[in-house]
């Protein structure tokens, strides 16, 4: 009491407090209205109800599907729940790693391979919910607010219609499944797109914010929200008011990643020292004995021909995107999707060695502005939505399965 006289603070009484929170609820609460007076509705419309409607179908017939098929042997962080458990399987069981005990080898695996910003959330949530639980439930909320960010985004640079068309195509894409796996895919589309969409409405200190989150999500954010932005602020004639302070924010997740990685394991590297990292390409001064077009052209008709043809077309549909937006000026969102598939590639020893580019596609979100814009109208592209989601259910299915083939 004698300090707060001294500071000439008020006293505190509980009437005092309970006042000051009925005002904040009252605040909270019209500043709710407003917004869904404004944005609520076609938040629903636009994006609430698509992903409800398809992860929920997407959902049931995954569980229907597990309870028949029989699986493989893997990881079951919840053996007795067919309805969720398929959606925690194969890197998974890295990111609970992390959550349950940080970083570190363990009998389960070596999860230093993998970034923390995803398992820190399921960490916190995980005070109030039963960890895999928590692991699903920032998955999904990261995946609505994604599509939400994306929302915005295209209907910013191409218009409305087209911003409700690209959250049905990212949601119906043959691997988008993986934002609502325990992945840290939704994740790091939050920061990426959020960065993106702040830098262009000029809110350098949202989208610094939201670049050292993209950093701290996936390794891909490092390059993905620097190269690219450096390089459309020269092309566009290095203006000072408009050059791309996010980088920075990249700059700082980098180091934070560092020092993340020297706090847990005494090793500022220790992410490139993990297992699951030891055999990539870009630590070997020669590279394998077989090239991408002699597996691709000479392994023949196997096990291994999905992953192939998802590879190599991710890949092309990357490409023909990027090439497609440089056209249209849109330097920054061009070369943002091929860095961010260009970055995988050349870190794996093929392909098809240890993760899909199929998945990795998904960081390149602004190719989904331009299949939003090219996919057909009318029964055309109601034929291509049911195919998508076929598709996508069958994917899902394996990957649910455990014969996903990462």
């Amino acid at each position: 009491m004698a300090l707060r006289q001294t500071l000439g603070l008020p006293a505190l009484s509980a009437a005092s407090i309970v006042a000051d929170m009925r005002g904040l609820f009252r605040a909270g609460l019209a500043a709710t209205r407003r917004f869904w007076a404004a944005q609520g509705r076609e938040f629903c419309e636009a994006v609430l109800g698509p992903f409800l409607i398809q992860r929920s179908l997407l959902i049931v017939v995954v569980c229907f599907a597990s309870l028949l098929i029989p699986h493989g042997l893997g990881f079951e962080a919840l053996p007795g729940s067919a309805l969720f458990g398929g959606w925690l399987r194969w890197d998974s069981q890295h990111y609970l790693l992390i959550a349950a005990q940080g970083y570190g080898v363990t009998p389960w695996g070596d999860p230093n391979g993998f970034f923390p910003l995803y398992p820190w959330l399921v960490r916190g949530l995980s005070w109030v919910l039963p960890l895999p639980v928590a692991a699903l439930l920032v998955a999904n909320v990261a995946a609505l607010v994604a599509l939400g960010l994306l929302y915005s985004l295209v209907s910013r640079m191409v218009g409305d219609e087209l911003g409700r068309r690209s959250v049905w195509v990212l949601l119906l894409f043959p691997t988008s499944f993986f934002l609502t796996a325990g992945y840290s895919e939704s994740t790091y589309l939050v920061c990426a797109i959020g960065a993106v969409l702040a830098w262009q409405a000029g809110r350098h200190g949202w989208a610094t914010v939201a670049a050292v989150g993209a950093v701290m999500a996936r390794p891909v954010g490092v390059f993905a929200l620097t190269i690219p932005f450096v390089v459309g602020w020269l092309i566009r004639g290095r203006d000072r008011k408009q050059a791309p302070w996010l980088c920075l924010g990249a700059l700082v997740g980098a180091g934070a990643i560092l020092l993340t990685y020297q706090l847990a394991l005494g090793d500022p590297l220790g992410f490139l020292h993990a297992r699951t990292v030891q055999h990539l390409r870009v630590f070997s001064p020669f590279p394998g004995p077989d090239s991408y077009w002699d597996v691709l052209w000479n392994e023949g008709v196997g096990p291994n021909l999905m992953r192939r043809l998802l590879n190599w077309s991710a890949i092309a549909l990357a490409g023909v995107a990027a090439v497609t937006l440089w056209r249209w000026r849109e330097f920054e969102l061009a070369l943002l999707t091929v860095v961010s598939i260009a970055v995988p590639v050349y870190f794996h020893g093929g392909l098809f060695d240890a993760a899909s580019m199929a998945r990795y596609v998904l960081a390149c979100f602004p190719m989904f502005i331009v299949l939003a814009k090219w996919l057909p109208r009318g029964n055309g592209a109601r034929a291509y939505d049911l195919g998508a989601q076929m598709f996508q259910i069958a994917l899902a299915i394996m990957f649910a399965t455990w014969r996903w083939v990462e």
